[in-house]
């Protein structure tokens, strides 16, 4: 008989305060907080990982209610720590719409009373409140926020060159991971409940990626197929990239550019595990450089930077980083890639503007924008994922014909 696992390191309220020191004071991302807890403390147990993760999320995505319920002011103090895990584990119930009792009347009575307050309720700040109203309309905004403050699902991507999605369940059945395929999309799999991917024999073989339902739509809307010239223009780390790479299954010319070195050096890594040959990582100084290369592809991504109010249910503290004047600058930039990256396509080829935002200004406005300005391109097809209808996150894409007339 198998001997149950159990969990001997440090207590919540010590890992949280160790969380929140890397998060408030050394501005480290939500998600890196979480892999650095679970490798200082050696954290492998499947539940506690979950949990540790569940409780540093909560605190994240309702930062504004529960730190103001409790007046936060230092991590290092472990009666406020205590103080305001009593109060994530209140919200989550009255979140949740379920009957929350505790010994702190005052401190559920403050909780009652921002649940009745939409930018207190959901958590964001005053000026993303009023922008998202101006966007999307009251109800809308609404149903968004609550979709957006789900707990997120987490996606794989099948890499067709090393396997098939099959054989992927099987391996992954294997050491003890169960997905049920999306049969909508070929080559997804979801996970069906939290579990470490990456310590897989799997993961180390280059069998798959994680990446969710919404970004593997972007890939697919490319139209990227065997022999064709693709570039993307905005590669990152490559998630994006790798599943280009895999769709023109290793035939034609995949060329990743991106203004990071860093971001490049870790894509190279990533196309070496998964084996994808046609591809080129390119450093770029600047936007500018992009409309110096070659008119010569039939497919560009342009995967352009964001506010990533799309992706707030994985990445909520987008909404602590995020500011008025960061909206207006990146508005500029996308215009500038749309026009730059433009300039890469040969008559006959497509262009796919693609954001992970659920704002109209930085989606269907920047197309129409630039159609206006560029009568050579005919808007070919665009689509809209959903968060509140669907179990994704929210991405816009337009894929637009250059006609060269």
């Amino acid at each position: 008989m198998q001997q149950k696992q159990t969990y001997n390191g440090p207590a919540m309220n010590v890992l949280m305060a160790e969380a929140l020191e890397l998060f408030l004071e050394k501005g480290m991302p939500a998600d890196r907080v979480i892999g650095e807890l679970f490798k200082r403390h050696r954290i492998k147990l499947e539940t506690r990982r979950a949990d540790v993760a569940g409780m540093f999320t909560l605190l994240v995505r309702f930062w504004r209610p529960l730190s103001t319920a409790v007046q936060f002011s230092d991590h290092r103090s472990n009666a406020q720590v205590l103080q305001l895990l009593k109060a994530a584990s209140l919200w989550k119930r009255l979140y949740a719409g379920k009957p929350a009792e505790s010994d702190d009347a005052a401190l559920l009575d403050r909780l009652n009373k921002y649940m009745r307050v939409r930018k207190l309720r959901e958590s964001v700040a005053d000026w993303m409140d009023e922008q998202g109203v101006k966007e999307l309309g009251e109800a809308r905004w609404e149903d968004m926020l609550k979709a957006l403050n789900r707990s997120a699902t987490v996606y794989l991507r099948t890499n067709t060159l090393s396997t098939t999605s099959e054989k992927l369940q099987q391996q992954l059945a294997a050491e003890g991971i169960e997905t049920t395929a999306e049969n909508d999309l070929p080559g997804a799999l979801r996970l069906n409940r939290y579990q470490n991917v990456f310590g897989t024999k799997a993961y180390e073989m280059g069998w798959f990626e994680v990446q969710d339902l919404s970004s593997q739509r972007v890939g697919v809307f490319v139209q990227a197929e065997p022999g064709m010239r693709v570039a993307d223009v905005c590669a990152g780390n490559g998630g994006k990239t790798l599943q280009l790479a895999a769709l023109l299954g290793n035939k034609g010319k995949l060329v990743a550019f991106d203004v990071s070195a860093a971001k490049l050096d870790t894509l190279r890594k990533r196309v070496a595990r998964a084996g994808a040959d046609t591809v080129e990582a390119k450093h770029i100084a600047d936007g500018k450089q992009i409309k110096r290369q070659e008119p010569a592809f039939d497919r560009v991504l342009l995967d352009v930077p964001c506010s990533g109010t799309g992706v707030l249910r994985r990445n909520p503290d987008i909404r602590w980083n995020l500011h008025p004047d960061d909206l207006s600058r990146l508005l500029h930039t996308q215009q500038q890639l749309l026009e730059n990256g433009s300039k890469l396509l040969k008559t006959g080829g497509k262009l796919i503007y693609a954001t992970c935002s659920i704002w109209p200004s930085e989606g269907e406005e920047q197309i129409r924008a630039f159609l206006s300005k560029n009568p050579r391109w005919i808007l070919e097809d665009e689509y809209r994922t959903d968060p509140v209808q669907e179990n994704s996150d929210g991405f816009y894409m337009a894929r637009l014909f250059f006609s060269g007339e």
